[in-house]
C-alpha cells in the first residue's frame, strides 16, 4: 500500500513538472530589463536649455507616418516653457519635423538626437516617456520606458 502511494506521488509530480515546462516559453523579442535597471542617466546638461527644473519628454521611434510625432511637436506649444521635447530615431519625416518645430518657433524645445546608442541612458534622463502612434500594438519602446 505504501508503495503504491509512493508511486501514485511520483506520478503526480512528473505530471506537474511535464506541465509546467511545457508552459515555458522562449521570448524572442523580448527586453534586457538589467540593462535599463543599471543604466545612469545622460546628463541633463547634454540638452541645450535643459535646466534641473526642466520637464524632459521622450519618444524613441522612426520617422515615419504611423508614429505620428508631429502630434507631440504641437503639443508642445500648449506646455509651459520648461517642458522640453526628447524625439530619438531617424527617417523619412525627420526633416519634416525639424521644419514644424522651427515653424511653430519652439526648435529650442524640441531636441532630435537622431540614431543613439545609449537609448537606456536616456530614458532614465527622461520625466515622462511618451509613444504618440496612429496606430501601433504593444511596441518595444513603450515596454523599455
Amino acid at each position: 500500500m505504501i508503495l503504491y502511494m509512493f508511486t501514485c506521488f511520483l506520478l503526480n509530480i512528473g505530471l506537474i513538472l511535464r506541465s509546467y515546462l511545457r508552459a515555458q516559453r522562449r521570448v524572442y523579442n523580448g527586453i534586457d530589463i538589467v540593462k535599463f535597471e543599471e543604466s545612469s542617466a545622460v546628463e541633463r546638461t547634454e540638452l541645450k536649455g535643459v535646466t534641473a527644473d526642466s520637464v524632459i519628454i521622450t519618444m524613441v521611434a522612426g520617422f515615419r507616418k504611423q508614429k505620428d510625432q508631429d502630434t507631440l511637436i504641437k503639443a508642445m506649444l500648449l506646455l509651459p516653457d520648461t517642458f522640453h521635447l526628447v524625439l530619438v530615431g531617424n527617417g523619412e519625416r525627420l526633416e519634416k519635423c525639424e521644419n514644424l518645430a522651427e515653424h511653430l518657433k519652439i526648435k529650442e524645445r524640441v531636441h532630435f538626437l537622431g540614431i543613439r546608442n545609449d537609448i537606456p541612458q536616456i530614458l532614465k534622463m527622461s520625466d515622462i516617456i511618451v509613444l504618440s502612434s496612429y496606430f501601433e500594438g504593444l511596441s518595444l519602446s513603450s515596454i523599455e520606458g
